[in-house]
């Protein structure tokens, strides 16, 4: 799969959607989803690199724990067969919530 093909998957959520950041003064309203390539752990022999493999972080913020937003989200991944984990915090500069789901495409 590729960061594309997800950001096609993470729109069936119906939240906006954006690539690490949103341009200055431009986020949209909460809740919203950003995601971001993180790093790859490919797996190489004989000068070649086999197979690729994409570490993916997804951020959901909302204004307030939002379990219809997570709930939706994990069923879409879920639907997708895409496994992730989940951290939750809170940003208090920022009074959002936060939960971050790592993938791995």
């Amino acid at each position: 799969m590729t960061l594309e093909e997800l950001k096609m998957i993470l729109d069936k959520t119906g939240l906006k959607v954006g690539y690490r950041q949103w341009p200055t003064g431009e986020a949209p309203d909460l809740p919203y989803i950003l995601y971001y390539q993180e790093d790859t752990d490919n797996l190489k022999a004989d000068n070649k690199t086999y197979y690729k493999q994409i570490n993916v972080t997804i951020e959901l913020y909302s204004n307030l724990k939002n379990i219809p937003a997570e709930t939706k989200l994990e069923a879409i991944l879920d639907q997708h067969k895409i496994e992730w984990d989940a951290f939750e915090r809170f940003i208090e500069d920022e009074q959002m919530h936060e939960i971050l789901y790592e993938i791995i495409l």
